[in-house]
């Protein structure tokens, strides 16, 4: 029983969502995200990126799996926010990855 995976723009959009409502940090541009939602979209990502490969090819998919490791990096790299599962991410940052992700996918 297979699970039918949605579009890249349902979860860009879930992601945008994710950043967007995320709680600001008083003085920077950096928010908080929970790590666990933002790798779970990530891993839908390379799943959808993974099937197109399959299906044409895999050097015009190549640069999106180098932007999914980099922002990867990002969240694995940010600083924990105490007693949370939450991290520290530079919201211009991550929309900066994220627009390059969706030039990739489109």
């Amino acid at each position: 029983m297979s699970r039918e995976r949605p579009e890249p723009a349902a979860v860009f959009a879930q992601l945008d969502e994710l950043v967007r409502r995320a709680p600001p940090i008083p003085l920077t541009s950096q928010v908080r995200i929970d790590r666990s939602e933002i790798y779970d979209s990530l891993d839908l990502l390379r799943a959808l990126e993974a099937d197109a490969m399959r299906e044409r090819g895999t050097a015009a998919f190549s640069n999106s799996l180098a932007v999914l490791d980099e922002l990867d990096a990002l969240i694995q790299n940010a600083k924990p926010v105490p007693l949370t599962t939450q991290v520290r991410v530079d919201r211009t940052e991550i929309y900066r990855l994220l627009d390059r992700l969706r030039e990739g996918l489109a």
